[in-house]
Parts: structure tokens; sequence; C-alpha cells
């Protein structure tokens, strides 16, 4: 897709029973400069308070009636993406400050990239 003002990037978070640890995970994001609006959080039927916990932090999650593993609830959330680049995290991690401008830089470099390039984006 064609941008004038640069790819746009969406972090993908599938999470099951997640609430004792999607706070540290989405804080991480938005600390990294991705919006509310740049988060997809797919929560995988959980039975705990992991979607209040998102929605107490403006990110509105995509909730499953049942639960689809982690695999399709990152597909469910790629696919409600319109995202140049998909960024897929864990809902146990914490990503660096740095990680949505590395991600970007790393692309403005490297606008066709090959598996031999992809290697050198360390987060």
């Amino acid at each position: 897709m064609d941008n004038p003002c640069g790819p746009t990037v969406a972090a993908i978070v599938p999470a099951h029973n997640a609430k004792t640890y999607i706070e540290r995970c989405l804080q991480g994001l938005l600390g990294a400069g991705f919006s509310e609006r740049e988060i997809v959080l797919v929560d995988d039927a959980s039975t705990d308070q992991t979607a209040t916990v998102a929605r107490m932090l403006g990110i509105e999650p995509l909730v499953l009636a049942s639960n689809a593993g982690a695999a399709e609830a990152r597909n469910i959330g790629a696919c409600t993406s319109d995202a140049d680049i998909l960024f897929f995290v864990d809902a146990d991690v914490v990503v660096h400050s740095d990680a949505r401008a590395k991600v970007l830089a790393f692309f403005k470099d490297n606008p066709c990239p090959s598996s031999d390039n992809l290697r050198q984006l360390a987060l």
C-alpha cells in the first residue's frame, strides 16, 4: 500500500487469560510510540479481566467467543488490520521503548526486505 507519509505499522497481540501481565505489555507498546489504534489485542476467549485491562488503557480488544489458540488469534488480528507492517508481540512480552522506531526505520532503509536483511532487525 502506498502511503506518502511512510508505511503504517500495527502491533498484533494475542492474549488468553493474560490479566497478570497484559498491562505491562500494552504499556510497553504505548511507551514505544504505538497509538491505541495501532494495537490490535485479540482476547482469545479469556475468562479473566484481560479485556478490561486493555480497555482501561484505551485499547478496545477484539474478543473471541471461543478459544482458538494463539496462532489463530494472531491470524484474526492480522486480518483486521490494514497496516503495511504487522508486528507480532506475545502478551507476556514488553518491547523496548524504541521498538516501533526501529521497525519503521528498518523498512524505510529496506523497502524490499529479504530474509537476509530481516535478520539484521534485532529488537
